[in-house]
């Protein structure tokens, strides 16, 4: 899975910064690729940030599950990507039992909500056992009544955990846009003042 988060400039910035470099315009385009370099560098750390406050992932890794690709004079955007696989329930805080006649369900806690037991239709779910570790480093549930056949459940990726807490569903209220697109503005105004 993958998610990708772009952040340029817009002609309303462009104008504001040349209108400040009066005689020094052509320094503008360093100006744009400084501010978005650091606010691409700021875009993550903050998603990082917001991700660990409303994830129970052991080791996210949310950092180094994002490449940056940065802005040049020549292009004035930078592109925020992250490439993950699903991970499973064993990857977040959870309480597993093996499966046994009478036991309770496996329960987790994915968004910091509280534990949450892992029961569908009276099926409760139970941690693999065995010497088999992609068996037992997962949790099941049955399909139906009958032993077999049963389904491994899974959780989220980190890049849809990443673009959640941007769009504000878990993490930050009302997601990271704005909080960007403000360290953007903070950043032309340092570039600016350091021309001027």
């Amino acid at each position: 899975m993958s998610q990708t988060i772009t952040y340029e400039v817009n002609k309303r910035d462009l104008m504001r910064v040349e209108n400040r470099l009066k005689g020094m315009e052509r320094k503008a385009p360093k100006v744009f690729k400084a501010a978005i370099n650091a606010t691409a560098k700021d875009a993550v750390n903050l998603m990082a940030a917001s991700a660990d406050k409303s994830y129970t992932v052991k080791s996210g890794g949310w950092k180094r599950n994002m490449k940056t690709q940065k802005a040049s004079t020549g292009k004035l955007c930078a592109t925020i990507t992250s490439k993950g696989k699903t991970l499973s329930i064993i990857d977040f805080k959870f309480r597993g039992n093996r499966a046994t006649p009478g036991g309770s369900a496996a329960s987790t806690d994915i968004v910091k909500t509280g534990m949450k037991k892992l029961q569908k239709s009276g099926i409760k779910a139970f941690r693999g056992r065995g010497g088999n570790a992609g068996f037992s480093k997962n949790i099941w549930q049955r399909k139906g009544k009958s032993r077999l056949p049963i389904r491994r459940l899974s959780a989220n990726s980190v890049p849809k955990m990443l673009e959640m807490t941007y769009k504000g569903n878990h993490g930050i209220s009302g997601g990271l846009k704005k909080p960007i697109q403000q360290a953007l503005h903070k950043h032309i105004n340092e570039e600016i003042k350091k021309l001027i």
